[in-house]
């Protein structure tokens, strides 16, 4: 577009500058008189303007330096009267311009051979369907007959101004020409500001960031300035009179210096980076408030020349702030605000340009409107550039973001999925433990049920066949079969409930229990069991030795430790129970026997989980599940279980748990004084007589 323009204006610049353009009045050849409005005439048709103008009302149109005079009030009109002199053998057609200036309303008359006249409208109120408007932009094309003047009458009626010159082309094919060049250059503009408004509105979608939406705001702005500014609306629409044009540029033109500062902001990030940058731009917001109040001082014609040269010196002042801020961001740090610098200096100097040169001059007035356009150009380029770079710098930012998110989100799956194959690792471990623990619960719940109920009917069938030494016998046999169903659904119970506390969390604080007092009970519960293997059993555990520990399940735990020592120690063997407390806060409890021990490959499986039991010196049968329940007690109470073992020569397991507070010196001080005394009877158990019945871990 920019290339484009600049070519074509080199084409036709000398068209502007040639003889061929003329000024009107001034110019041989045309005579130009004109019934001002202070004459106090006020023709309402043109036959009145001619009968005025035969009474030697109209004066000669004076020269001047400006294209227009201000009006003294709203919607002045004027009369002119324009002879053109043919001295041509032929017959051509000229164009009298209106200087690319647009009035409200302005028709022109042209006389006819039968005495009336021909009426050519242009102006901005003047609708583009009436068959009367001209065909020229904002100008009229004539036909001048061979060898005789031709007298024509123009009425031009506007808000603020009328006009104090006119262009004169003796050859209409030039003016054609330069209005081709103009047509030329807003389609090149318009083609530009299409392609970057849809660039703009596509980059919004993709990004949603609120610079980009400030940019499209601009946009639309900017292009309906240039729409109304340059009067291309007149192609489309017709405007009232009663309210000026310039008002609704003005509005347009404030609306779009907002949204730049907005985009400014923004784009910046200087509310994020720079507070007193932002502050500085929120003050720049209040810029187009000020061009608002100047735009509005249009509505008195008197003012509309300060007016507009008070809006263009605002605007300009706003370009050159903007300018001082890019480079201080750009001082700081900022590269992006390099961009901004590069777009504001084309239309800045064009600005400057127009300020001090100054508007109304004919030819230089086209020719700096043509500079602030390419000026414009530039700037929508520079500015569409620096949106497009911040726009791959946020969505090169957006896919590492993403990079990262899917790389984070893979690991967690990655580790989900570990957790998930362990969870049903440990599942399935738990279905099969469970399984087998269920077949060995069934087994052994089958077995003392199926002698209960052997004995049981034995007695019911022959009751009087048995001596009353035989039914006492009997009588130990059921006792006993009941007394290990009981003890093993005991278990069961205890094993289920400690599970559950450990498995919710929900343990609480353990309870503290005298560890002496439950080994005394376990001693007295399995004394009997004890004296079937001969086994001497000696309690060794300190008085007064207080463990963080539930009672019932340390009994648990210390009953299912002695009845695996019973059953793994020979007769005439020996199990020692003992505890003693650590500096360390805990206590240790061992239960050590003279048994067979264990081999090291079992001994690696037994904290793990229930393991198949193995039968006792006496071929004593279990379930399987008594250490796992001691371990799963112990954890419930925040200790632990340990095994120490030789195969052959016993095992010790030991028991460790948090002592009470106060616990440690008492015990020191009682074991150093037990130990001295000899065993008192219910601490030393010694069993001669012969086994009956085989003991069950549990």
């Amino acid at each position: 577009m920019i290339a484009g323009s600049v070519g074509s204006y080199l084409a036709y610049l000398p068209l502007v500058r040639s003889p061929l353009t003329q000024i009107v009045p001034g110019v041989s050849g045309v005579t130009a008189a004109i019934l001002a409005p202070n004459s106090g005439h006020s023709p309402r048709t043109v036959d009145d303007a001619v009968a005025l103008d035969h009474a030697g009302v109209f004066v000669p149109m004076p020269p001047s330096e400006s294209a227009s005079v201000l009006n003294r009030r709203p919607r002045e009109e004027c009369w002119y009267r324009l002879i053109f002199q043919n001295t041509g053998i032929e017959q051509h057609r000229i164009i009298l311009d209106l200087i690319w200036r647009f009035y409200d309303y302005a028709a022109l008359y042209t006389p006819q051979a039968d005495g009336g006249w021909i009426e050519t409208l242009c102006g901005s109120s003047v609708s583009s369907q009436d068959p009367r408007v001209t065909r020229r932009w904002v100008a009229f094309e004539l036909s001048l007959p061979a060898d005789q003047p031709l007298t024509v009458y123009l009425h031009v009626r506007d808000y603020q101004r009328l006009p104090a010159q006119f262009f004169y082309w003796p050859d209409s094919t030039a003016f054609m020409a330069w209005e081709r060049f103009v047509f030329i250059q807003h389609f090149l503009f318009f083609g530009l500001w299409s392609g970057i408004m849809v660039h703009a509105l596509f980059h919004y979608a993709m990004g949603r960031q609120r610079f980009q939406l400030y940019y499209v705001g601009f946009l639309f702005f900017l292009g309906s300035l240039e729409f109304f500014g340059s009067g291309l609306y007149q192609l489309v629409m017709s405007w009232p009179e009663r309210f000026p044009i310039e008002i609704i540029i003005g509005i347009i033109g404030a609306a779009g210096l907002f949204f730049l500062c907005q985009f400014a902001r923004h784009y910046l990030d200087a509310a994020h980076e720079i507070p007193r940058v932002d502050r500085l731009l929120r003050y720049l917001c209040l810029i187009p408030v000020c061009v608002l109040i100047e735009v509005f001082l249009c509505l008195w014609p008197r003012a509309a020349h300060f007016s507009l040269q008070s809006v263009m010196l605002t605007v300009t002042v706003f370009f050159i702030l903007m300018m001082g801020i890019s480079v201080m961001r750009w001082k700081a740090g900022c590269h992006r605000s390099g961009f901004l610098l590069l777009s504001f200096l084309p239309y800045t100097l064009t600005l400057l340009l127009w300020v001090f040169i100054g508007p109304d001059t004919v030819v230089r007035d086209d020719e700096v409107r043509f500079a602030m356009q390419i000026g414009l150009a530039l700037q929508l380029v520079l500015l569409t550039l620096a949106t497009a770079w911040q726009h791959r710098l946020l969505l090169a930012r957006n896919l590492q973001l993403q990079t990262n998110y899917s790389a984070r989100l893979e690991k967690e799956v990655d580790e989900r999925t570990r957790q998930l194959t362990s969870l049903s690792e440990d599942l399935s471990l738990m279905v099969n433990d469970r399984n087998r623990l269920l077949s060995l619960i069934g087994h052994d719940l089958r077995g003392p049920a199926g002698s209960l109920q052997a004995l049981t009917r034995i007695l019911a069938d022959n009751p009087g066949r048995f001596s009353m030494r035989e039914l006492a016998d009997l009588a130990d046999e059921i006792a006993h079969a009941c007394t290990l169903q009981i003890e093993l659904l005991n278990n069961l119970l205890v094993w289920g409930c400690a599970g559950s506390a450990v498995g919710s969390g929900k343990g609480g604080l353990p309870e503290m229990a005298d560890i002496r007092t439950e080994i005394v009970e376990v001693c007295r519960l399995l004394g009997w069991t004890a004296r079937v293997k001969r086994i001497e059993m000696i309690n060794d555990v300190p008085a007064s030795l207080r463990a963080m520990i539930a009672p019932p399940h340390l009994q648990v735990i210390l009953r299912n430790l002695v009845v695996n020592a019973i059953k793994f120690t020979p007769s005439g063997g020996r199990i020692v129970v003992s505890a003693e407390a650590k500096k360390t806060g805990h206590i240790e409890i061992c239960v050590t026997d003279s048994g067979v021990g264990i081999p090291p490959a079992r001994l690696a499986q037994l904290l793990k989980g229930p393991v198949k039991s193995m039968p006792g010196t006496n071929e004593e049968k279990g379930v399987g599940f008594g250490l796992s329940l001691c371990r799963d007690l112990a954890h419930a109470a925040r200790g632990k279980l340990a095994i120490q073992s030789k195969e052959g020569e016993g095992t010790t397991v030991i028991l460790t748990v948090s002592a009470a507070a106060g616990t440690a010196k008492t015990s020191l001080d009682l074991r150093d004084h037990i130990t001295a005394l000899p065993a008192s009877p219910e601490c030393r158990l010694s069993v001669d007589s012969e086994p009956v019945h085989a003991a069950r871990d549990a």
